[in-house]
């Protein structure tokens, strides 16, 4: 594709964004906010502050500092290339890693004797794992609410006591792909049962953050 053409692409791009801008500006005017644009509207959080919660630039950053422990999970993983900053700077024994299917997946992640794959559906992949075998478990596969949900439910029992839960893309859309995410429900629903909020990114240049949480109870 030369560069007129992805001139050409970008001013098309640009003029459906304003077409979308006035009829979401024309429907609030008539109706309110546009909610049904939402995958699942989050729970309001009680007023307060997170004093515990530590802030990093990125997601691996906050993976460095705080995916510490022999055994990781990872639920979602498509090229790997998240994994392989995991293999290549968290200290582990064994990283367990959980995708539909992993024909993308780089040779040197694949090839890591640290590393199980688990090929199908990520909530039953998830469900299938020993109980309390991860210091830590990452979710990021799908990131409907209830797609997320179901990993983030069946992850629960297969933490160790203490163990910590990452949530990739805190956002309710992602403007890329023009999709709505369910992953702030989820993490909401998290803290209303008492999970504790232990980390936050500062988010990339498209506005999401990953979070990381904890079970109640636990220091």
């Amino acid at each position: 594709m030369n560069e007129n053409s992805r001139l050409q692409a970008e001013d098309e791009l640009r003029k459906k964004l304003v077409e979308c801008r006035i009829a979401s500006q024309n429907y609030q005017r008539e109706f309110g906010n546009p909610l049904f644009l939402l995958d699942r509207r989050a729970a309001r959080l009680k007023s307060g502050e997170y004093s515990g919660c530590r802030v990093f630039s990125d997601r691996e950053a906050m993976m460095q500092a705080m995916g510490k422990g022999a055994v990781g999970v990872e639920v979602g993983v498509a090229y790997g290339g998240f994994s392989r900053f995991i293999l290549n700077n968290c200290e582990m024994d064994t990283l367990h890693l959980i995708d539909r299917e992993f024909a993308r997946l780089l040779p040197e992640v694949e090839s890591d004797d640290r590393t199980i794959l688990h090929e199908g559906d990520s909530a039953e992949m998830v469900s299938g794992l020993a109980d309390a075998l991860a210091d830590w478990i990452y979710i990021d596969a799908d990131h409907r609410y209830d797609g997320c949900r179901a990993d983030a439910q069946a992850a629960k029992g297969k933490l160790k006591p203490g163990g910590l839960l990452f949530f990739n893309d805190y956002s309710v859309w992602a403007p890329m792909n023009f999709l709505a995410w369910g992953v702030p429900a989820v993490v909401h629903e998290f803290l209303e049962e008492g999970w504790i909020l232990r980390g936050m990114t500062l988010g990339d240049h498209f506005g999401s953050h990953d979070v990381v949480l904890s079970a109640p109870g636990t220091a």
